[in-house]
């Protein structure tokens, strides 16, 4: 691995005064933490096991700082101080198959006095703790712990879980993770705009809100649906913070695309278990596009785009969630030709016409292997589908010249998430 470039989610000055170290190596105070979980994931029981928390250093170097027992109940509590140079706290079961959950240094901060509920201790906890020591111990110093929650679905932990070499699998994750990361962030900064404090406040209390959501399901569906609410919240957040749908959508395809590359030589394609983020963020473009083309109704997107975000959060196989993305585009489409009123053959001209250019992009984005390379390629999509010509069968129709590109930008922006 290699250094990428610093964190866009930093910590607003209201968390700074509690002098608390974050995932980009500033210190946390001395100051003890109160934490508050469950141990062993449904039909394992922990009762009796004990679990210790382990400072974390930049290096990944883990340090015992203490432990507890888990109860009858399966619930364990513990007090800790947590060390200045400590980038995050992982508490792990003392076991021989053991089971492990990362809690971030923001999260410790965020909590000061008052206890951290965390996520269960439990097979997909454990394997993102992996990832996280894997890319620290590799030198890397970047990858966000609420980031990686983002990248990380239940499915996609699942996918890896169950592959052969489970050493692989963490490295191979860590490696995506922290492209996709870069790419995320390169992605936001690309039209300026959005407050990256304002963002990192948001997805830190959408991640303690995860947390405690998770402590609390007790199924893999309530778990899964644990995920898609952090997602929405992440993206709102965002969105709250002044990035644009646009913005976001190209973030999100950015992130997925290094996430799918970096992971499928070991666990092959995970389009459905990335298809969370890529549905709220391509959602959120379209809402976003829509007020800008005009017209009077546009309920049928907005029904549309509620169901797209449902229906990704189940999707059990990427020919499911492709169908749903394709529905999406039917009702996206047939929205813009109905309040534009564009004529249907020049409707249909566009839609060809961006479709190649998409295909020509998914061609580009499986070669890709940075974060740079990566965006470049979907920016370079964005340029082909707003060009000269397509926005003049617009204008042309009687579309306003704002419309036109708002128009050209959601149908590029949903066959992106179609391919």
């Amino acid at each position: 691995m290699h250094n990428k470039p610093s964190l866009m989610f930093v910590l607003g000055a209201a968390l700074l005064a509690f002098a608390a170290c974050g995932d980009d190596g500033t210190t946390v105070g001395g100051d003890e933490s109160h934490l508050s979980g469950r141990a062993g994931s449904e039909g394992r029981p922990s009762a009796g096991v004990t679990v210790e928390a382990h400072a974390v250093a930049a290096d990944g170097t883990l340090t015992l700082l203490g432990d507890t027992t888990v109860g009858a109940d399966g619930r364990y509590t513990i007090d800790v101080e947590v060390p200045a140079s400590a980038v995050a706290l992982e508490l792990r079961t003392a076991e021989a198959s053991a089971q492990a959950v990362m809690v971030s240094a923001d999260e410790l901060a965020a909590a000061g006095d008052t206890t951290l509920v965390v996520p269960p201790i439990d097979a997909a906890a454990t394997f993102a703790a992996d990832v996280y020591v894997s890319a620290r111990t590799s030198g890397d110093t970047t990858l966000d712990l609420g980031t990686l929650d983002l990248m990380m679905s239940p499915a996609l932990s699942a996918k890896l879980i169950a592959t052969a070499n489970h050493n692989a699998a963490v490295d191979a994750a860590a490696d995506a993770a922290i492209t996709a990361q870069a790419a995320w962030e390169r992605a936001l900064a690309i039209d300026a705009g959005g407050d990256a404090t304002v963002a990192a406040d948001a997805m830190l209390d959408a991640q303690l809100a995860h947390a405690i959501a998770l402590d609390a399901a007790g199924t893999a569906a309530a778990a899964a649906a644990a995920y898609a609410t952090y997602v929405k919240a992440t993206v709102d957040g965002h969105a709250t913070a002044g990035y644009d749908g646009d913005q976001l959508a190209l973030a999100a395809s950015a992130a997925t695309t290094a996430m799918v590359n970096g992971t499928q030589s070991v666990a092959g394609t995970a389009t459905a278990q990335l298809a969370v983020l890529q549905a709220n963020a391509t959602s959120a473009s379209v809402d976003d596009g829509v007020v800008l083309i005009g017209g009077t109704d546009w309920s049928a997107v907005t029904t549309a785009g509620a169901t797209l975000r449902t229906t990704a959060a189940t999707a059990a196989s990427d020919a499911a969630a492709m169908t749903a993305f394709a529905t999406y585009q039917t009702a996206v489409n047939g929205a813009i030709a109905a309040q534009t009123q564009l004529a249907a053959p020049a409707m249909t001209a566009l839609a060809t016409d961006i479709d190649a250019a998409a295909v020509t992009l998914t061609a580009q984005l499986r070669a890709a292997t940075t974060a740079t390379a990566i965006v470049d390629a979907l920016v370079a999509y964005r340029t082909a589908v707003a060009s000269a010509a397509h926005l003049t069968v617009l204008t042309t129709a009687g579309v306003t010249a704002p419309g036109a590109a708002a128009s050209l930008q959601v149908m590029a922006d949903v066959e992106a998430a179609t391919h």
